[in-house]
């Protein structure tokens, strides 16, 4: 049996970059980002977090990995090319690669939180879809394909979870907020884990309202 490999990536540590239309907080090399402890495992490329500012656009390029949006505060307006689109938490966005993408902050007096993943898969299909997070402390599945699984879930302080890798070899765990223990391990927001060669992964929220993502691949 392969050893188990763990690295934890603190929140405080991400890459910054930062203008006057918003932050990003990226968790691997990206831009001019680089550090060799943050480098992506492929196929998952890209992980980062964004906030926009006011009426506020961001720029960003798909590269060649399908790219996933996930609002976690506010409402996004998004274009590529000539489609224009509008998402709103509990739902995601799937996009193409190799493309243009302006995310635009649709609500001027207040700022958007979301997140983008990259992950180079062939078989996503371009589109909006919905989840429903009514059901707690239990991790909801978002998106799934042949090469990864994305989950999310909204946990009650106390309740416990385990993360079954099955057939994946790693799995990223990432705190969207809230406290956790993972794998016995003090997770904060924006903290996340990236393990290799586990069979599962058990977690514990600490706090009310903790929202916690997997994605195994």
């Amino acid at each position: 049996m392969s050893k188990e490999i763990y690295q934890l990536f603190k929140g405080e540590l991400r890459g910054l970059i930062q203008g006057l239309q918003r932050r990003s907080f990226v968790t691997f090399n990206q831009e001019n980002y680089f550090d060799e402890s943050r480098k992506p495992i492929e196929p998952f490329t890209q992980f980062s977090e964004h906030y926009l500012y006011e009426s506020r656009q961001l720029e960003i390029m798909s590269e060649s990995a399908s790219l996933i949006l996930l609002p976690i505060e506010g409402e996004l307006s998004i274009q590529t090319g000539e489609t224009n689109r509008t998402i709103s938490p509990q739902q995601i966005l799937v996009l193409s690669p190799n493309q243009l993408i302006h995310i635009g902050n649709c609500l001027p007096l207040e700022t958007s939180r979301f997140y983008t993943l990259q992950i180079i898969d062939d078989t996503l299909e371009t589109g909006i879809y919905s989840f429903h997070l009514t059901e707690r402390n239990e991790l909801i599945p978002l998106l799934e394909s042949g090469v990864f699984q994305l989950n999310l879930g909204l946990y009650d302080g106390r309740k416990e979870g385990v993360q079954p890798v099955n057939e994946k070899k790693h799995l990223f765990i990432s705190i969207i907020n809230g406290v956790f223990e993972v794998q016995n391990r003090l997770m904060e927001t924006n903290d996340s884990l990236l393990a290799i060669n586990a069979s599962e992964i058990e977690f514990e929220a600490l706090s009310e309202n903790a929202i916690i993502l997997s994605l195994a691949f």
